[in-house]
């Protein structure tokens, strides 16, 4: 019997670059090594106003970090002690480039983990920067 692929198996994904333009109050969120990327882009981005936030959970360091100065952007970091793959203190090294870094420790290990305490915060950082139209 054949096994059934998803429906995101079936897609096929171009390479290609996808330009995004126009993008007002952005807030980056990643988990692992997309949660490294974010920061990064968040460093890099921070100063044109468009990116407001990033929120990120379980990154390593990344000791090519794009800017080696800080940043004012509201930031969640959400890290375990009990983590195998990803040392929190590696991930603790990004609040030195986060002078508004909120860090929230849980006990789920390398898992993206939504940790409820937290919730209340994220809403913050969204409704401060992020203004909602009615359509």
């Amino acid at each position: 019997m054949k096994k059934e692929r998803s429906w995101f198996q079936n897609r096929r994904f171009k390479s290609s670059p996808v330009y995004i333009k126009d993008l007002e109050n952005v807030i980056l969120l990643g988990f692992s090594e997309g949660a490294m990327y974010a920061l990064d882009i968040a460093l890099k981005y921070s100063a044109d106003k468009k990116i407001v936030g990033v929120i990120s959970i379980a990154p390593p360091y990344s000791t090519n970090v794009v800017s080696k100065s800080n940043c004012d952007l509201s930031s969640i970091l959400i890290v375990s002690k009990y983590d195998q793959n990803v040392l929190m203190k590696e991930s603790l090294k990004w609040k030195r480039h986060f002078n508004n870094m909120i860090v929230h420790e849980t006990n789920k290990g390398h898992k993206v983990h939504y940790p409820a305490v937290i919730k209340d915060e994220i809403i913050k950082m969204m409704d401060s920067k992020c203004e909602l139209s009615e359509k």
